[in-house]
């Protein structure tokens, strides 16, 4: 079983590097990288023929794909934790750019600067574990505190927290 497993990760891996060949898009290896998912797999070294030459293909326990960052585990506390912190850092900015803002004007900069980012491909990493919710929930605690008398505002400009999606 396991040498009809390792001709088909050979055979497979041949397949890809021939049509890369034959579409000249060639595969670049020190980009490529392996996550074993599964408890069970082995964790098998890779290997990538290019320009005839034997090229060991690194393995990894996270990556970022389209913004979304992948563990080994498939638990998604260190995406959270990046997006929190990236959209701090934008609520910040947004602070120190107005002296003083309507909530007309922060709804606006609010759900197009800091909520479509904490919402991107959130259907992927949505949040289950109350401390990632957590972490959501301060930036639009801290996000709050910019506007006067927001927090009444929430419900009436369709702004849901992140216990509700």
């Amino acid at each position: 079983m396991k040498k009809a497993t390792e001709a088909c990760r050979k055979t497979f891996i041949i397949n890809l590097v021939s049509r890369s060949n034959k579409w000249q898009l060639r595969f670049n290896t020190t980009k490529c990288n392996v996550m074993h998912y599964s408890r069970v797999n082995p964790d098998l070294e890779y290997h990538m023929i290019t320009n005839d030459e034997m090229n060991h293909i690194e393995m990894t326990t996270e990556e970022n794909d389209i913004g979304v960052i992948f563990t080994k585990d498939l638990k998604f506390s260190r995406h959270i934790a990046t997006a929190a912190n990236k959209e701090n850092r934008v609520v910040g900015s947004i602070r120190r750019a107005f002296r003083y803002i309507n909530r007309i004007i922060f709804t606006q900069l609010y759900k197009s600067m800091v909520r479509a980012h904490l919402e991107y491909a959130n259907t992927v990493w949505n949040p289950i574990k109350k401390t990632d919710v957590k972490h959501l929930e301060k930036v639009q605690r801290r996000a709050t505190k910019i506007a006067p008398r927001y927090k009444r505002c929430l419900v009436q400009r369709d702004i849901t927290t992140a216990e509700a999606t």
